[in-house]
């Protein structure tokens, strides 16, 4: 694999990760990418230069949840999708209501 693919990878990677942040403003990505995505100080000031926080689809009911960002040098949107939390009181109801039910439904 590439140089350029290995970095491709690693971006999207990131832009996954920090999905898991609980955020509804762009004033408050720091530090829900430090306290839910778990982002080092580090990768959050990286994050925060080169993405802006758009809008986001919080945490829904069967688990799905997705927010958008705009790379700041390319002016591009990206989606960024996650997966269900794991909870383990939660274990019947995500499997029923995201897996069994809300994707077996399409």
């Amino acid at each position: 694999m590439a140089i350029s693919d290995i970095q491709t990878l690693a971006s999207r990677a990131l832009l996954s990760q920090a999905a898991y942040a609980r955020t509804e403003t762009r004033d408050d990505l720091e530090r829900a990418l430090k306290e839910n995505a778990n982002f080092t100080a580090t990768q959050v000031s990286d994050f925060v230069n080169r993405y802006d926080f758009v809008t986001t689809r919080p945490n829904e009911l069967n688990g799905f949840s997705a927010t958008v960002y705009q790379e700041k040098a390319s002016g591009r949107y990206i989606l960024a999708t996650r997966g269900t939390e794991f909870d383990p009181a939660g274990v019947a109801t995500d499997f029923l209501g995201a897996d069994a039910i809300g994707i077996g439904a399409f």
